[in-house]
């Protein structure tokens, strides 16, 4: 069915300046889309929450202009309201005057850029506004993360190894350095994403500041391991896009902030297919949450979806199979396995005689509770070899304690 043109509004706030400064954006021009929207036709209103060490103009000029031309282009017309000021504090507010002021405003949709200031609130936000009903004068429909992601709290089950974590050795007599009973770090579950909001992640493959390996493991934990959720938290990867990419208009000549400057890499495609590419998914998200599109009519589902899968397997085996990190797959101090740690043992015993070979497997244990403290007998927390009982076979079990370590020059 033909999507009918709507009213967005973009609404824009960070913490530059204060809450009275303001800007009205009208639609932006596109080819063959409708200058406006019909009258009575239904409206949104979209909050957009950006980095607060950039300037609100330039995300106005650039990302929010972008969003609006894709709009249009599927026949969409979009005001963008920019406004700056206290989130917390003027949000409902400002909400509820655009509300009065444009009319017909029945969907209510968020979308952030970057992990400092955006991303975290605008997580925030919604989580706040499922918890508080009335909070804001509408829902939350959606919320759009570019350069960001849903942070490991959203998932219930690092949420309790958080917890768990804090509980230390107490020292004995016997242990005066402090022992931990079996089992006391255990959490492991489905690893799966629970959060009240349809969430899109949008990662550049290129980005210094938001790593390409933390969007694999929100891929991995919202897409693989919870497919049936795949419309309602997709992940997409642009290959090419680094973090300064979407911070301007396409024609700036502005300098990122030293933030991004310091960690950032090149970027290998134009700002303008950058803004168009994200602004495009953004578009296609919102669409397909309200009901007017299918998945199978958008290039976020049939095209973006599909070649970050593709794009982020090589990632996924090297973090899942190959170390079994504990972010991607929910394994704990008692529960997984690590396929490094098996290929070990078998460089350590190689070669073996001819006609031999391995039976190998790796489990994960806690062997040593803190730093400093030895790692004492705990049962079965020991490698083993043995002759298996398939003539020519070697069986080894071999033990690994997942942790990670900050490695710094000498």
């Amino acid at each position: 069915a033909p999507i009918r043109p709507s009213l967005l509004l973009l609404l824009l706030l960070s913490s530059l300046a204060p809450a009275s400064a303001r800007f009205l954006l009208a639609p932006a021009p596109s080819a063959g889309a409708a200058a406006g929207a019909e009258a009575g036709s239904d409206a949104a209103l979209l909050v957009f929450i950006g980095r607060s060490d950039v300037a609100p103009e330039d995300y106005r000029d650039g990302l929010v202009r972008a969003v609006q031309s894709e709009m249009l282009s599927r026949g969409l017309a979009a005001w963008a309201l920019v406004a700056q000021g206290d989130l917390q504090k003027g949000l409902p507010e400002a909400v509820e005057r655009a509300i009065d002021e444009h009319g017909n405003i029945t969907q209510l949709h968020l979308l952030a850029h970057s992990m400092a200031d955006g991303g975290v609130q605008a997580q925030e936000l919604a989580l706040k506004a499922a918890a508080q009903p009335g909070y804001l004068p509408l829902p939350v429909s959606s919320l759009s993360l570019v350069a960001g992601f849903l942070t490991r709290t959203q998932r219930p089950d690092v949420a309790a190894c958080l917890e768990k974590k804090k509980l230390k050795p107490h020292p004995t007599f016997r242990y005066p350095l402090g022992y931990l009973e079996d089992g006391v770090h255990n959490c492991y579950g489905p690893n799966t994403v629970s959060f009240p909001t349809p969430t899109l992640t949008i990662g550049g493959s290129l980005d210094g500041v938001v790593r390409v390996t933390r969007i694999a493991e929100a891929h991995y934990t919202q897409a693989v391991l919870s497919p049936s959720d795949a419309t309602r938290f997709p992940v997409v990867v642009v290959p090419g896009l680094n973090h300064a990419s979407l911070l301007f208009p396409a024609n700036s000549s502005s300098e990122p902030p030293s933030a991004v400057l310091d960690t950032d890499l090149r970027a290998e495609i134009s700002r303008q297919d950058a803004l168009r590419t994200a602004a495009g998914a953004v578009s296609d998200f919102i669409l397909v949450t309200t009901g007017g599109a299918r998945p199978s009519e958008t290039d976020l589902f049939e095209k973006m979806v599909p070649n970050t899968s593709e794009q982020l397997s090589p990632v996924n085996e090297a973090f899942v199979e190959m170390e079994g990190n504990w972010f991607f797959t929910g394994y704990d101090d008692e529960n997984g396995t690590s396929g490094w740690a098996a290929r070990a043992q078998e460089m350590m015993a190689d070669p073996l005689p001819s006609k031999w070979d391995w039976n190998l497997r790796n489990e994960f244990h806690l062997l040593t509770d803190e730093e400093k403290i030895p790692p004492y007998y705990r049962h079965r927390h020991r490698p083993n070899v043995t002759v298996s009982s398939k003539p020519g076979y070697l069986d080894g079990i071999t033990v690994a304690q997942l942790r990670f370590i900050e490695l710094k020059p000498a």
